[in-house]
């Protein structure tokens, strides 16, 4: 008798046991050191596996259909090209489960945990994924439709290529995943976790927000600005925050000297005294935007710009980005007496919204003008 047959022939009969079985299954393989269990292309369907230890177990191309696999391990086990359709693997553990073509369809995974999986190619069509963990597990290429994936951490995964069409992934954490390429359409994304993602060249279209109680549907066709949008709509203190952004940021721009620091951060004391926000550049530059695109975006957030063009060296790009297109932001300019304002300034005086320069000779100067 060759060991597969032993094998599977052990589990049925163990099995037999309903209460008692998957005990005489795990003493089974203690005593005769079976590491591996030989399941490769055994017709396991309907069958009912309850607590049973499948670690490290081979189940290649075999048949699960319907199967009730309930709080069972399949820690490291072998599951590629299994069909698992209509099964029923709730609680069951496949942390580091090799489920390459794996057939999930229709299956429930509730409580599931498939972390550091490898599931390429794998069918999830209808599946039922509530409070699942699955990070850091490869699922490229997969097909989510129609699925319920709910409360599941789905943290640094890679799915790319993968199919999230007509899904429910309410409260599912995906930050940190790559989703390039990925189709995502016609799915409820309500209390969707986003942080740095990556959707490069993916299809995001008719993503719903709202959550099924709530009377409007609000749609967006970006995962990525599906909560600020969502915070806008439904909290007040949030649309507010916004419209007042325009009445009281204000912009400093300067060089970054230890000299000219001071003075900089000595006007935003001033600012702030008068209850406006001031923001300060003395940070480094985003990572997914260069510095000027950024003090631009934040300029044209603001009531007005501070710009010190004493010793000036980046100033003239950064006014570049501001001044020419912006005729609502008025930009106060202003110089140490000691020095004189950078030749090509000349150019934006012309400006209505640029107003003259003030030259100051010490703090004191300074609170007079912001007087």
């Amino acid at each position: 008798m060759n060991k597969l047959k032993t094998d599977l022939d052990f589990l049925l009969e163990c099995n037999e046991d309903s209460n008692y079985g998957y005990v005489k299954w795990s003493k089974w393989r203690k005593e005769n050191q079976v590491r591996i269990p030989n399941l490769e292309n055994a017709n396991l369907n309907k069958i009912e596996l309850l607590k049973y230890d499948f670690n490290n177990a081979n189940f290649k191309g075999a048949q699960l259909e319907a199967a009730k696999l309930i709080n069972c391990e399949f820690i490291n086990a072998d599951l590629d090209n299994v069909n698992l359709e209509s099964a029923n693997c709730s609680f069951s553990n496949f942390t580091k489960a090799t489920l390459n073509n794996v057939n999930f369809s229709s299956a429930d995974l509730i409580n599931t945990t498939m972390i550091d999986c490898n599931c390429i190619n794998a069918k999830f069509i209808n599946v039922s994924m509530v409070q699942n963990l699955a990070g850091g597990s490869n699922f490229s290429f997969s097909d989510f439709t129609g699925s319920k994936i709910v409360i599941t951490n789905l943290v640094n995964c890679n799915l790319q290529e993968t199919k999230f069409i007509d899904c429910f992934l309410n409260g599912s954490n995906l930050s940190r995943s790559n989703l390039d390429k990925s189709i995502i359409k016609n799915s409820t994304i309500y209390g969707v976790s986003t942080w740095d993602i990556s959707t490069k060249d993916s299809l995001q279209e008719n993503l719903t927000i709202t959550n099924l109680y709530n009377d409007s549907v609000l749609t967006v066709d970006d995962i990525e600005i599906a909560n600020f949008i969502y915070l806008i709509s439904n909290n007040n203190k949030v649309a507010n925050a916004i419209d007042n952004i325009s009445t009281k940021v204000v912009l400093i721009l300067g060089r970054f000297t230890p000299e000219r620091i001071e003075i900089l951060k000595y006007i935003k004391s001033i600012l702030k005294r008068k209850n406006y926000v001031p923001i300060l550049f003395d940070f480094e530059k985003p990572d997914r935007r260069d510095l000027t695109e950024t003090i631009g975006l934040i300029g044209r957030m603001s009531k007005f710009v501070v710009a010190d063009l004493t010793d000036a060296k980046s100033i003239p790009q950064e006014l570049s980005e501001l001044i020419p297109n912006n005729p609502s932001l008025t930009i106060y300019p202003i110089v140490s007496k000691e020095h004189r304002e950078y030749s090509m300034f000349e150019h934006w005086e012309r400006y209505p919204w640029v107003k003259d320069i003030y030259k100051y000779g010490n703090k004191s100067e300074l609170d007079d003008h912001f007087e």
